[in-house]
């Protein structure tokens, strides 16, 4: 399961990030990014909720990208990356109903409070070229 979603995953990154690189240029907005650690047995479930939530997020107003992607080196890491407007979308983002269901469905599912850090970045664009 995870060998197959890590392959799609790389697929559809390989196109998205080049879209997320041109879209992301709006002037000053909010990237959060970090990890938590999934409990052993726990992460197909993990790559399910997280799946709906990356869509659902997705789909907001103000959400230029939202990704979770399972660690290379650990597999019971996963990682997030999510790109916002501003601070107000991603203040309504903490209100939303997928929010609130993601954040109590993945309380068995993760070992700790998840890692994240938040950037405010004014500008940005393809690293090469």
């Amino acid at each position: 399961m995870v060998s197959r979603l890590f392959r799609s995953l790389i697929a559809r990154l390989t196109g998205q990030l080049r879209h997320s690189a041109n879209i992301c240029n709006i002037g000053l907005m909010i990237v959060i990014a970090g990890s938590v650690r999934v409990k052993e047995g726990a992460l197909d479930r993990m790559i399910s909720d997280a799946s709906a939530m990356a869509v659902a997020s997705r789909a907001e107003d103000g959400c230029v990208d939202y990704r979770f992607s399972v660690d290379l080196e650990d597999p019971n890491v996963v990682r997030l990356f999510e790109c916002w407007r501003d601070q107000k979308v991603l203040e309504e983002h903490f209100s939303t109903p997928h929010f609130a269901h993601f954040s109590t469905a993945i309380e068995g599912a993760i070992e700790d409070r998840a890692d994240l850090v938040r950037y405010e970045v004014s500008s940005s664009g393809p690293l090469f070229g």
